[in-house]
């Protein structure tokens, strides 16, 4: 008991107090994207980061990305273009940052096994029915 406390206390003070009950996942990204667009990145991997902590959604994660690149990190860039697909292999734009990045990185893409490779191509809700 004492230990799930403290891990809520680590999140709250990590996400602020005024945030940790009052923004939903949409809110989150409307603020991550307004932080997105005044050049403040920072702010905006933040409120990203929190949104996909709530709801995991492939072009939150994508924005993620796009933020992180800006602020120098190609590593968790790359990782969350790379979650981003996982969660909808089609996306076609964070396909391309991911395939840019790495070549600016000069990084090869991992090998899969087969079954990994096969839950790529479709989204993750498809297998569900």
């Amino acid at each position: 008991m004492r230990f799930a406390f403290l891990l809520a206390a680590l999140w709250i003070s990590e996400i602020g107090p005024s945030t940790a009950y009052a923004l939903s996942p949409a809110e989150l990204f409307r603020d991550g994207t307004t932080a997105y667009r005044t050049s403040d990145y920072a702010g905006a991997i933040k409120a990203f980061r929190q949104s996909a902590n709530l709801q995991p959604a492939s072009g939150t994660l994508q924005d993620l990305g796009l933020a992180e690149w800006r602020r120098g990190h190609a590593g968790a860039a790359i990782l969350s273009w790379e979650q981003s697909l996982w969660l909808e292999p089609l996306n076609a734009a964070a396909r391309g940052n991911l395939r840019y990045a790495r070549k600016i990185a000069q990084l090869e893409a991992p090998e899969l096994t087969w079954y990994e490779v096969v839950s790529t191509w479709l989204p993750a809700n498809w297998w569900r029915g």
